[in-house]
């Protein structure tokens, strides 16, 4: 026997960035006004893009003029809009712009993106300083500022580039920007990419030296020249 389908399986699903829910917290709205935008959310994915206030009082269990109240919040905090478009017979018609909560949150996200970014980059030049015991001129500070924000290389990889560079004897921006540079042409970006890299080349170098080893080592028979002179005679 076929057994039928719970009913909230047959109302379907709604899909929510998972970005907005990570950063709830940053758009300094209440629950009642999360629950509202949510519901906004799910109706106009289902194509009503302008719904009725007692529909959304139904749906969250307020009064129309808490609805409205709610509404006007989210405007204030420009999580939503309420916009007009003009079809191609003129009539114009409202729509609610949900749009506004996602750019909050992307610039939220972007701003933590630059802190960290700055945060990384004093690490990293604090750490060069150390290994070249000096301090950076305002050129190599700029240079050190343009592989993180121009070329977009990571800590990581400024840092695996300072062992490198320690580890060749070197203590100049000069011969680390040779090193991003190359790993950059060879797509290079990740910790682990970089690490297997030099894992395999390290490895092909010791294969090549141990080859050049024991070629010489190996026990060639001592023949005296006079015997190759005296064989046409």
């Amino acid at each position: 026997m076929t057994q039928e389908p719970y009913e909230w399986l047959s109302k379907g699903q709604m899909t929510v960035p998972n970005l907005l829910l990570d950063c709830y917290h940053v758009l300094n709205i209440s629950s009642d006004e999360m629950l509202l935008y949510l519901h906004l959310w799910r109706l106009n994915q289902k194509g009503i893009v302008f719904p009725d206030t007692n529909q959304l009082a139904r749906y969250t269990n307020h009064s129309t003029n808490e609805i409205y109240q709610t509404i006007q919040r989210l405007i204030d905090k420009q999580m939503i809009a309420i916009k007009t478009t003009q079809d191609s017979d003129g009539k114009q018609s409202d729509y609610f712009d949900l749009t506004g909560a996602l750019e909050l949150v992307d610039n939220y996200r972007r701003s933590q993106s630059l802190k960290q970014r700055s945060n990384s980059g004093k690490e990293v030049v604090a750490q060069i300083e150390q290994e070249f015991n000096h301090p950076l001129s305002p050129m190599e500070l700029e240079l050190v500022k343009d592989w993180l924000n121009k070329y977009h290389y990571s800590a990581e990889m400024l840092q695996k580039a300072l062992r490198e560079t320690i580890l060749n004897n070197a203590t100049s921006l000069r011969y680390m920007d040779k090193i991003l540079l190359s790993w950059d042409r060879l797509g290079l970006k990740e910790g682990y990419q970089i690490e297997r890299y030099l894992s395999q080349h390290n490895t092909q170098s010791a294969s090549t030296n141990a080859r050049s080893s024991n070629n010489a080592n190996v026990a060639y028979p001592d023949i005296p020249l006079d015997n190759w002179l005296d064989q046409g005679e």
